[in-house]
C-alpha cells in the first residue's frame, strides 16, 4: 500500500514537490492557507536553477515562456557602479502566473489542493507530513519586504539592483511588458501611511530617490502591491522532528536572486526520500534524515555566505568601497555568484 504525503504550504516548494510525487502516483494533499492566483513578495527572478531540475519535477513547460535575463547592473544613488553578464541566464516570470500554472498541473495529475486550510502545528511532525509553510515569523526582526509591478518602465539591465541606506530593491523583467520591483528594508513606523504609498515612502526614506522618480514616471499596478514583515535572515533552529522544506529551512537574503531556484531544487531533493517512504522502501525517520542531510549539503554554504555579505551592501560606509572595487575590476562577482548559487 502506498503511503500518502501531506504538504502544509502551497508555495513553489510545496506545489512543485506535490507535482513530482503525483507523477509517481503517490497520493498527495496540499493545505494552503491562502488562495490562487495572488501576488506574493518575491523577486520573480529564477537565478542559478540547476540544469534538469525543472524537468525532474515535471514543471519545465510551466517555465517555457519565462523571459530570459542575461545582464545585471548595480546602482548607488541612481549611479551605475557595476554591470556584468550573469554567469548563467536567469528566468523572469511573475508568481501570479507561475503559481496558477503549478496549481493547474498538480490538480490535473490528481493531487488534492485544499485552499483556505492550515494544518495545526501539532500535526506537522506526523509521518508523511512536509512542512513548507514559508518563512518563520521572528518577533524581533525588523525587516520588511515590499513588491509591486510596473509597466512603461525602461530597464537599463535585465536585472537592476539599487542599494540604499538600510534597504535595497531589485528590478527585473516579467511577462506582459512589465517589471517586478521587490525590495527589503529596515522597518519604519508606518502610522497613517496607506498601503499604496508604502513603496515610495520606503524608497525615499532609503535614499532611492532616482528609482522612486522612475517608478512615478511609469504605470504602477496598485493591485500588485504586497508586503511582508518580521523577516529574519538568521539561521533557522535545527528541527529534526519535522520534514521542513523551502523557506522553513531559513531565508536567503534576496540580493542573491536564488530563493525561487532553491525552492525548486529543495523540492527535487526531497522528492526521492519521500517517494521511498511512500513506497515502503524507507521508514519515516530514515527518509527525514536523508532529506535533511541532502538539503543541508546543498544549501548550507550559500545561506551562510549570503548572510555574511548581506550587511555589507546595506551599509553606506561600505557602498563607496563596492563602487571603487567595481570600477577597478576587483569585485569577484563570478566567485561570489558561485558561492551563493
Amino acid at each position: 500500500m502506498t503511503q500518502p504525503i501531506t504538504i502544509a504550504g502551497g508555495g513553489l516548494a510545496g506545489l512543485s514537490l506535490g507535482i513530482a510525487l503525483r507523477r509517481q502516483d503517490i497520493p498527495v494533499v496540499i493545505h494552503e492557507a491562502g488562495s490562487y492566483p495572488r501576488h506574493r513578495v518575491c523577486g520573480e527572478f529564477i537565478c542559478g536553477l540547476k540544469a534538469g531540475t525543472a524537468e525532474t519535477l515535471g514543471i519545465d513547460d510551466c517555465l517555457a515562456d519565462a523571459l530570459t535575463c542575461r545582464t545585471t547592473g548595480w546602482f548607488v544613488a541612481g549611479r551605475r557602479i557595476w554591470e556584468r553578464e550573469l554567469p548563467t541566464p536567469a528566468l523572469g516570470i511573475s508568481r501570479h502566473r507561475l503559481d496558477q500554472r503549478l496549481v493547474e498541473r498538480f490538480t490535473a495529475l490528481g493531487g488534492e489542493l485544499r485552499t483556505g486550510s492550515r494544518l495545526r502545528p501539532e500535526e506537522s511532525s506526523a509521518p508523511g507530513t512536509v512542512w513548507a509553510t514559508g518563512r518563520r515569523a521572528a518577533k524581533s526582526a525588523r525587516w520588511i519586504g515590499l513588491k509591486f509591478h510596473c509597466s512603461d518602465f525602461e530597464l537599463e539591465d535585465d536585472l537592476e539592483l539599487h542599494l540604499g541606506v538600510g534597504g535595497y530593491m531589485g528590478v527585473s523583467r516579467i511577462e506582459g511588458g512589465k517589471v517586478n520591483i521587490c525590495g527589503l528594508f529596515r522597518q519604519r513606523p508606518n502610522a497613517g501611511v496607506l498601503k499604496t504609498e508604502l513603496p515610495l515612502v520606503y524608497m525615499r526614506a532609503s535614499r532611492l530617490d532616482n528609482l522612486a522618480a522612475r517608478v512615478e514616471a511609469s504605470t504602477l499596478d496598485f493591485s500588485s502591491i504586497v508586503g511582508i514583515s518580521r523577516l529574519s535572515y538568521r539561521p533557522a533552529p535545527a528541527d529534526r522532528e519535522r520534514f521542513s522544506l523551502g523557506d522553513r529551512l531559513g531565508l536567503i537574503p534576496p540580493f542573491t536572486g536564488d530563493g525561487m531556484a532553491m525552492a525548486f531544487q529543495g523540492a527535487a531533493l526531497a522528492a526521492g526520500p519521500l517517494a521511498d517512504y511512500a513506497h515502503g522502501r524507507l521508514a519515516w525517520p530514515q527518509a527525514l534524515d536523508t532529506a535533511h542531510r541532502g538539503l543541508r549539503s546543498a544549501f548550507g554554504r550559500r545561506r551562510n555566505v549570503a548572510r555574511l555579505l548581506h550587511p555589507l551592501i546595506l551599509r553606506p560606509a561600505a557602498q563607496p568601497f563596492l563602487a571603487t572595487a567595481a570600477k577597478q575590476g576587483l569585485l569577484p562577482f563570478n566567485f561570489l555568484f558561485n558561492l551563493t548559487h
